[in-house]
């Protein structure tokens, strides 16, 4: 089986989890959640107002979404047998691009809407999350290690026209 079915398996969780993570946050918005259950999706407001908290959590999980579909598109062409190939770095750099927008999404909007709620009632005060930070980090990582394989890719391209 060895890469191709580990990419096989990756993917359909991948795409299973790009489905979900959406509808998660569209439940968490419009169903409320009952603290006497064990089991419930919450949403975490950060001290915004639900409609706000609301449509920033659709936003980012939408966006995580669609940069999980995009690498299920870059494991597709790792189960074919292209995993360095322009394609398969293409998938990958709009995934790390998904990632950075959700985390920069997750980091700004929040501030955004506590900054124009501040201008209306004459104060605020803004929190950053060092775990949103870290997402951040991460996803620029990502990218990063997008363009090395986008190099990489253009020294095969060049080596296997020399031979």
């Amino acid at each position: 089986m060895g890469l191709s079915g580990a990419a096989r398996r990756l993917r359909v969780a991948t795409l299973t989890v790009a489905m979900i993570l959406p509808i998660l946050a569209i439940v968490a918005v419009i169903l409320p959640s009952p603290d006497d259950v064990d089991v419930a999706v919450r949403l975490d407001d950060g001290g915004l107002s639900r409609p706000a908290a609301g449509a920033i959590a659709i936003l980012v999980m939408t966006l995580i979404g669609a940069g999980l579909f995009e690498l299920s598109r870059m494991l597709r062409r790792v189960e074919a047998g292209l995993p360095f190939g322009p394609e398969a770095t293409r998938h990958f750099r709009r995934f790390a691009s998904f990632l950075i927008a959700a985390a920069l999404a997750e980091i700004l909007l929040p501030m955004l809407v506590t900054l124009a709620s501040a201008i209306s009632h004459h104060g605020f005060a803004l929190a950053v999350d060092g775990k949103d930070l870290l997402f951040l980090l991460l996803s620029f990582v990502l990218f990063f290690l997008a363009r090395l394989l986008d190099q990489a890719a253009r020294y095969e391209e060049d080596s296997r026209a020399i031979v």
